[in-house]
């Protein structure tokens, strides 16, 4: 292979990015606003539970379309709404909840916890 040729699929392959490379998930455990958050995918149903620094775990659950992931979750008492949006590196997301039937919209974000790092 030339000089010119073997430099062109290197670039290529460089702007390609990493092969089988993985797209972005909620799937994992995330630190969020509200305490650790442990979640699966399954298609475009994602569940899973949260939990306050010392409080007790809460189930959350909803539909994903794209990196936007509906929900509404559950505690003792009280249900709720909300969505996030996933950044497209996977590693952090942004969102918003209320009780439902709620008018007050409050913020609730996550990122992937660092290992060995301290939480939020």
């Amino acid at each position: 292979m030339s000089g010119l040729r073997l430099f062109l699929l290197g670039l290529i392959l460089w702007f390609a990015g990493p092969a089988g490379a993985a797209e972005p998930s909620f799937a994992g455990e995330w630190d969020t606003t509200y305490g650790l958050m442990k979640l699966k995918v399954d298609g475009p149903k994602v569940s899973g539970t949260y939990q306050y620094e010392g409080g007790g775990i809460h189930d959350i659950r909803g539909t994903l379309e794209g990196l936007k992931w509906q929900f509404t979750y559950q505690e003792p008492g009280v249900t709720g709404e909300g969505s996030f949006t996933l950044a497209a590196d996977g590693q952090s997301f942004t969102g918003r909840w209320r009780e439902k039937g709620g008018g007050t919209w409050q913020t609730w974000t996550g990122r992937r916890p660092v290992p060995g790092g301290r939480r939020r």
